[in-house]
């Protein structure tokens, strides 16, 4: 049943699993039991729950609270759920009100995620007290339009973006509607990373070589632009420190390997051969220079050494994007890990190596 509840707390609407609910009812058992047999609520459960991590979240949730520093006739109650790898723990402390009811005190929580990416997302997404969002667009400027990425804060009733900030332009700008690349994601150390295109034309296109352009690459950089201090060309005075990668053509995929942490990346071919990359820092990709499926895409000669890619199709990709599936939970049909080729007419599943 539904119990209305008046609290400071600001809440949004709540959407949620079996974790939830069937957490309730476990909780509730595991208090009864604890009472039942004369042991108090957390001693009870780090005896009965016989794992590592939950015994681990125990003591910081009795750190946290003071548990054993409580106070005779304070009221305290605890709860612990698991769900999707992740467990959290609170304590609540609640008082007999005058004129009769419960009022709550202070909550605390605690949770260990395992493993994550951004500890920042983590902890806005616990507290609720960031909301911020990164995204990629194309940006109008005085001399044209450039690949920028920006970050802002979602109202509460996220009906608007708040403070919106421009943290990166991939320069130089040009006059051009094509190849704006726009992948973005976090890297395991809490880094951005973006990729760029050439802008689809043969003014701009030889700067996906170019170590001081921002066009044809991916970039990885932190949180408020700025290049990322340990990348492959940080130390270079001619090369922009953002840069992680060059020669790309329009890379419109990226995604990291989930136990392995290598970054994959996909982008659209020239004469619709699509590209699939395993990137590495400080390589190159070979963009225009050399090319997929048909051969060089120029008659130049690339300087310095390019890499292949892991894998090219001779189809027409004109909607792009990149996941990594575990084999072990893929359809019969395509059980093996694979890297998934979205395109208007469907999807078309291509091996890794």
């Amino acid at each position: 049943m539904d119990v209305p509840l008046e609290t400071p707390i600001p809440t949004m609407w709540w959407r949620s699993v079996y974790a939830s609910t069937n957490g309730f009812a476990y909780e509730s058992l595991l208090d009864e039991l604890a009472v039942e047999a004369g042991k108090g609520l957390l001693a009870f459960r780090r005896e009965y729950l016989k794992d590592e991590r939950l015994h681990k979240l125990i003591d910081k949730m009795e750190e946290v609270s003071g548990w054993k520093n409580r106070k005779k006739g304070e009221g305290c109650g605890v709860a612990i759920t698991e769900c999707f790898a992740s467990t959290v723990g609170q304590v609540v402390k609640i008082y007999k009100a005058t004129g009769g009811g419960v009022k709550i005190d202070q909550v605390w929580a605690v949770m260990d995620c395992g493993c994550y990416v951004n500890p920042d997302t983590v902890r806005a997404q616990v507290e609720g007290s960031d909301r911020l969002v990164y995204w990629v667009f194309s940006q109008w400027v005085s001399s044209g339009t450039l690949t920028a990425v920006a970050k802002g804060r979602s109202s509460r009733d996220e009906a608007r973006m708040e403070s919106p900030t421009v943290i990166y332009q991939a320069t130089p700008a040009f006059n051009s509607s094509a190849h704006y690349g726009g992948r973005i994601l976090f890297d395991q150390t809490g880094h951005l990373l973006v990729s760029t295109g050439e802008r689809s034309s043969t003014v701009t296109r030889p700067q996906a070589q170019s170590m001081s352009s921002g066009l044809g690459k991916i970039v990885r950089v932190n949180t408020n632009g700025a290049p990322a201090t340990d990348n492959p060309f940080a130390m270079q005075s001619s090369a922009r420190p953002e840069i992680f990668s060059l020669g790309h053509r329009n890379p419109q995929g990226l995604a990291l390997h989930p136990v392995t942490g290598d970054l994959w990346q996909s982008e659209h071919g020239p004469h619709g051969g699509g590209e699939i990359n395993r990137v590495q820092a400080g390589r190159n990709y070979g963009w225009p220079d050399t090319a997929e499926v048909y051969g060089p895409y120029t008659n130049e000669e690339i300087v310095g050494e390019a890499f292949a890619p892991i894998r090219e199709q001779v189809v027409i990709a004109t909607k792009f994007g990149f996941n990594i599936q575990d084999e072990t939970k893929a359809p019969k049909q395509t059980r093996r890990r694979s890297v998934n080729h979205y395109m208007e007419t469907g999807v078309q599943s291509i091996s890794s190596c």
